[in-house]
């Protein structure tokens, strides 16, 4: 699977809306703290099944990419992955501090969902990862029920 800017820009579209002149600049709608948080918490994701395979790492690259310019920012090293459960959570509640409150908290919500469908085979743990997210973010179910449906309607038009 892989992402395009266009297709990244109408995620963003869906989670942000449209630009709106003198409001906010659709080309930077993230802080670099923000964008950091979304890059840890898609690192998490693809984490969280304890497998990675080549295709969701080159995804994950993409994804990157594309925050990194939403942010104004380069890439932020690569952090020590957590061991087990107990620390994935831990790692997940300090690394979506700085998007509590924040309509970028959303945008990391569907990063994650992204990352976990991208090898087309959502495990159990990283459903869990997803609703856990979810829950530390705010996101009332039926928004993330939503969002879910916009992504995956995104990647696979006319499906």
């Amino acid at each position: 699977m892989d992402i395009d800017e266009p297709q990244f820009r109408t995620i963003v579209t869906a989670v942000f809306g449209e630009a709106e002149p003198g409001y906010r600049d659709s080309a930077t709608p993230l802080t670099p703290d923000e964008g950091r948080a979304i890059i840890g918490i898609a690192r998490l994701a693809v984490d969280s099944d304890d497998r990675e395979d080549d295709d969701e790492i080159a995804l994950l690259d993409r994804l990157v990419g594309h925050i990194c310019a939403l942010a104004g920012i380069t890439a932020p090293p690569l952090a020590a992955l957590p061991r087990d459960a107990g620390e994935r959570t831990a790692a997940l509640v300090e690394v979506t501090a700085p998007l509590l409150g924040k309509p970028s908290a959303v945008l990391a919500y569907a990063v994650a969902y992204l990352m976990t469908i991208s090898d087309m085979d959502i495990a159990p743990v990283e459903a869990s990862f997803v609703d856990e997210l979810g829950e530390l973010i705010g996101l009332d179910p039926d928004r993330a029920e939503d969002l879910q449906a916009k992504v995956t309607g995104i990647l696979t038009p006319g499906e």
